[in-house]
């Protein structure tokens, strides 16, 4: 079957890349398209292939991605069976990365894939290349050559994409978008009873991925400064790369019955309900849908104002702010909120305002719009 649009994943498919590239497909389908998703064939993609069946979305898991996080090397003879086996009006590639492997742009070309049929959004937090480096300057000549669109997030995105040396003609920027009435709609009583603690305890908690990007460790090293003298509880909603060692600098601090490592669950909403206040020491961001959800659920935020974070959070007024790797600095900022009623009223009601401009449905009408364009 000819679909009008095929997204192809090179993701891992536990991150927000993914999620925002189910959103978009989902959306779509609601509009009348006929979609299709095609992502690899990794154990962290079971459960986005559930959450798309979910949905009513197809998902098709395939070992002609690689999706290798710190160098994916794709196979041509294997893009070509992927690209020949999905007929579509349009591709819509998304890729953890600032950009796709060289080897994807070239087979297209020698497939005769026309550029006005590729879209490509690029959801890497991270601008570490020189414009001089031989992966940016072939990424930029096959984005003026191979696609018609690179869609960013965020606009650091897109001066990345500048800096690299991709044509301003090329590039789109459509902030990513949550739904925002289901992150409203959280039960935080359910939470607080199943933890065991009271609803009016204070309760710190953190929705992301545990790996090096997000710093929790930051987040933990804060919580012991002021554990001492105030009865708060943290509870970490995520899994990631560094849960064994988070568990274990838990285990020596003494705080294991007022630290809790949650893993992933689908209920996501009903903690930030939960949540006295709600932390990310992250590093890096493209287009944080973890800041989103929470401004959206009203949440108090305690961040750092990274590339990204910087263009949804401000400072005092919808979230208190630290600098990156400031340990002191979250403690300071955790002691306010939780000390002070009106300071938390405050960030709570900004926050609901500040996610209003970000709901799933503006971010598929822009798309769709991109889509029409071609």
């Amino acid at each position: 079957m000819l679909h009008d649009i095929i997204f192809i994943g090179f993701v891992l498919g536990h991150g927000g890349d993914a999620a925002q590239m189910l959103e978009l497909a989902a959306g779509m389908q609601s509009r009348g398209k006929r979609v299709k998703v095609v992502v690899p064939d990794l154990p962290t993609t079971q459960l986005f292939a559930q959450q798309g069946l979910a949905r009513g979305v197809e998902v098709v898991r395939t070992p002609l991605i690689r999706a290798d996080p710190v160098a994916p090397r794709q196979v041509p003879a294997d893009l070509i069976r992927l690209f020949c086996s999905n007929p579509a009006k349009l591709l819509h590639l998304h890729t953890g990365d600032f950009c796709l492997s060289r080897t994807v742009p070239r087979v297209m070309g020698d497939l005769n894939i026309p550029p006005d049929k590729v879209v490509v959004t690029v959801h890497s937090p991270y601008d570490t290349l020189t414009p001089e480096h031989e992966r940016a300057v072939a990424w930029a000549q096959a984005a003026g050559q191979r696609i018609r669109y690179i869609v960013c997030p965020s606009q650091h995105a897109i001066r990345t994409q500048l800096k690299y040396g991709v044509p301003e003609r090329n590039l789109a920027h459509i902030p990513n978008g949550i739904n925002t009435a289901l992150f409203r709609s959280g039960d935080g009583a359910r939470i607080r009873s199943e933890l065991k603690i009271g609803q009016h305890e204070p309760l710190i908690v953190i929705t992301s991925r545990l790996d090096s990007q997000k710093r929790p460790l930051d987040a933990l090293a804060s919580f012991e400064r002021i554990a001492s003298d105030i009865p708060a509880h943290l509870a970490f909603v995520g899994l990631g790369s560094l849960e064994a060692d988070l568990r274990s600098k838990i285990h020596a601090t003494g705080l294991s019955h007022r630290v809790h490592l949650m893993g992933h669950r689908d209920d996501v909403p009903d903690w930030l309900a939960a949540a006295t206040v709600w932390v990310l020491p992250t590093e890096a961001e493209n287009f944080s849908l973890a800041v989103l959800e929470a401004l959206a659920a009203g949440c108090p935020i305690v961040s750092t104002l990274c590339k990204g974070n910087n263009e949804v959070l401000v400072a005092d007024k919808n979230a208190l702010i630290h600098d990156v790797g400031d340990v002191d600095g979250i403690a300071s900022a955790l002691r306010r909120v939780l000390s002070e009623p009106d300071l938390r009223d405050r960030l709570s009601a900004n926050a609901a305002v500040t996610s209003s401009k970000y709901g799933v449905d503006q971010m598929v009408d822009r798309y769709a719009a991109l889509y029409e364009s071609l």
